[in-house]
């Protein structure tokens, strides 16, 4: 009377909401009295209680022998109360497993078709490689049984212990075989089923079985199995061609005549992926797919989208031809259909029709960017839409862009979008385009300069903006390619690398400002030999020069001091030698006048395999360093930043020849020793930091 049952289990689980954990601790432990007791009814009853909570999310992995009592009982109602919690709780691990064969033994080989079914059924939620070892004859044996129910359901668990115990497959694949020829069609529609599942894993395994399922392709009128056959096709026709051929008339059949949309869209799939050699019945799967795509069902239009996505590789312009329509599904309400119509229309990118489609991109770009709240799924789209359009236009090494300056533009709108998961990409777009097409380098320093001197800087934070993910490349472009610029605006880049808000920049960033800093410096200075306004505008450099170095040499990061020093010692000296009459602008510019060229990406791997007989990998391109240091002495001093170089020669001579050695110093034995010279910290100068 007292006792509780699984229905008041669960309304005394709702009754106490406030201090649920407390009943269910309460319950449990009324539970483990009751497996207690001798009486197997009650037994029962708390295993379907322990289920439930199991269901909730507690373990019950402690009851598996009491699970077994009960599996064990006679009584059905019983014994599917027993299946039920074992198929929910026994794992691989479970102790009793290894006890549960002889109960599916014994059940497995009754007369009550019920209980044969319950044990298949749990079986196949908790098959072990040592059950199906144990238990696959018995399962064999279950296929010649007078029910359907049972042959089919044996049928099913078959896959399962193929899974684990891979031996029994051979043995038995004849007896499965001999099922498709059953008179029952539950019974045919799970061998196929079957062979369809294994035939996934190891196509050429079941080429031989063709003629059997085409002849059930032609014969059968039951959609899901037919279904699971032309599945089946889709699988073997790319392993055997004449297969594929004398698929042709059948597919296209059943395409026509078929009113069912699900065997409709497996014919189409097995037609783009298997058949796609055989334009009669492609051109027919396209037609239809076009109409997938423009039917006002979602479901349809995405799966004729996902089908049309299977023929762009081998025919772009039957995917062409339908432009258009895949285009008015950019501006679908549904993000994963808008996500396979780029797809398409970025796999059929050609020559004539690029510039099109990524306009056509970038306003849809540019209308989700003009949202003022978008959704999280909004801004993964958009940082897709990003990467196709990069990776479009970049397809093939730039195969299909005439106009690179078009190019370079679609890249600096880029930037204005906020979304910084493609900085990166962007910035190396930026970087690979200018270095490669010197045509274009002009107008891309210009807008280099633009993008350093863009309001975002104050606007936007470095977690919503692209911005400030490429002003690294901006920075290191307008330094490397400022020659080519053909208005003098040193004063302005200046002004813009040195602005307060620079401060704000990571500090990579703000390191590669030092460096370009020294750049313009050194072309500003160049360039004031041939230009007055340069000239004019040089104290000008000079002082806004210096500004900014104080403001970087501030910074608390080691490699911007350091940079900041050297950069402002090289600035020092050349002011101090132009008091003295000696110029040495071409020197300093000659530092960075070298320009990077395009290097192939496995040019290093060809120069290995068949170097030029010219030239000689074991041989040093220069003077090598140990016995450049026995030639030269170099002493301490307190002449130019720490260190002057000295031939080995008498002091009169030295001192005789002092002013042409200081000139050979600067002007001649290479770039690389005046770094060294210049680098060096002066003892007279206590304001730069001792550790640089």
């Amino acid at each position: 009377m007292f006792e509780k049952s699984l229905t008041d289990l669960v309304k005394g689980i709702r009754a106490h909401k406030h201090n649920e954990e407390a009943y269910i601790r309460t319950a449990i432990n009324e539970i483990r009295n009751e497996l207690k007791a001798n009486d197997i009814k009650k037994k029962a009853v708390a295993i379907q209680k322990l289920t439930y909570l199991h269901m909730l999310g507690y373990d019950m992995e402690w009851a598996a022998f009491n699970i077994l009592e009960v599996m064990s009982n006679p009584s059905f109602t019983l014994k599917r109360a027993g299946y039920l919690a074992a198929s929910q709780s026994f794992t691989k691990d479970t102790d009793v497993m290894i006890l549960t064969s002889q109960t599916f033994r014994r059940d497995l080989t009754s007369s009550n078709q019920y209980e044969v079914g319950l044990a298949i059924q749990c079986l196949s939620n908790i098959c072990t490689p040592d059950l199906a070892r144990d238990l696959v004859s018995e399962i064999v044996s279950l296929l010649n049984s007078t029910k359907a129910y049972v042959r089919k359901k044996a049928i099913l668990v078959l896959y399962k212990i193929f899974l684990q115990y891979p031996d029994a497959l051979r043995p038995s694949f004849p007896r499965l075989k001999e099922k498709l020829a059953d008179p029952h069609p539950s019974v045919v529609s799970a061998s196929v089923n079957v062979i369809c599942e294994l035939a996934r894993k190891n196509p050429n395994n079941y080429l031989g079985m063709a003629p059997v399922f085409f002849k059930l392709l032609t014969s059968l009128n039951n959609n899901w199995t037919t279904i699971k056959i032309v599945k089946l096709f889709g699988s073997l026709a790319p392993h055997e061609p004449r297969l594929a051929k004398k698929l042709v008339e059948p597919m296209a059949n059943l395409i026509q005549t078929t009113p069912a949309k699900s065997l409709l869209y497996e014919c189409l799939c097995t037609v783009t992926r298997g058949m796609s050699k055989h334009m009669t019945v492609v051109k027919l799967a396209s037609e239809k797919l076009k109409m997938f795509v423009e039917d006002p069902d979602q479901n349809l239009k995405y799966l004729g989208l996902l089908g049309l996505n299977n023929l762009m590789d081998q025919y772009p312009r039957i995917i062409a031809d339908i432009k258009d329509t895949i285009i008015a599904c950019l501006n679908d309400d549904d993000i994963t259909i808008r996500q396979r119509s780029l797809d398409l229309l970025c796999g059929v990118v050609n020559p004539k029709n690029l510039k099109s489609i990524i306009t056509r991109l970038m306003k849809s770009l540019n209308d989700i960017n003009e949202k003022a709240s978008a959704s999280i799924m909004e801004e993964k789209y958009k940082d897709h839409l990003i990467e196709k359009i990069i990776l479009t236009c970049s397809k093939e090494n730039y195969a299909n862009i005439a106009n690179f300056k078009w190019y370079l533009d679609i890249l600096i709108n880029l930037t204005q979008v906020k979304s910084a998961a493609h900085g990166k990409l962007i910035a190396a777009q930026l970087i690979d385009v200018l270095i490669r097409v010197k045509s274009i380098r002009d107008s891309g320093v210009q807008e280099m300069i633009k993008l350093l001197s863009s309001p975002q800087l104050q606007t936007e934070s470095s977690e919503t903006s692209a911005v400030f993910e490429v002003l690294y490349a901006a920075a290191w472009l307008t330094g490397e390619f400022v020659s080519d610029c053909a208005t003098h605006e040193e004063l302005d880049i200046l002004r813009a690398l040195t602005q307060p808000p620079v401060l704000s920049l990571p500090l990579r960033i703000q390191s590669s400002y030092v460096l370009t800093i020294a750049k313009i410096y050194t072309h500003a200075c160049k360039s004031a030999e041939q230009e007055e306004s340069v000239k004019e505008d040089l104290p000008s450099i000079v002082e806004v020069t210096k500004q900014g170095l104080e403001m970087f040499l501030k910074s608390s990061d080691v490699e911007i001091q350091e940079r900041a020093v050297s950069v402002q010692k090289i600035i020092d000296l050349h002011q101090e030698l132009l008091k003295d009459g000696l110029d040495i602008a071409d020197e300093l510019y000659a530092l960075f006048e070298d320009k990077l060229n395009p290097v192939a990406p496995k040019a290093q791997r060809k120069l290995q395999e068949a170097p030029p007989q010219e030239l000689n990998l074991d041989e040093w391109i220069g003077t090598p360093f140990s016995e450049l240091m026995d030639e030269r002495v170099f002493k301490q001093t307190e002449t130019y930043g720490g260190y002057q170089h000295e031939e080995e020669e008498s002091e009169e001579e030295s001192e005789e020849h002092a002013p042409a050695s200081v000139s050979s110093e600067l002007g001649g034995y290479n770039e690389a020793k005046t770094i060294f010279m210049l680098g060096k910290r002066s003892k007279n100068d206590p304001s730069i930091p001792t550790h640089t």
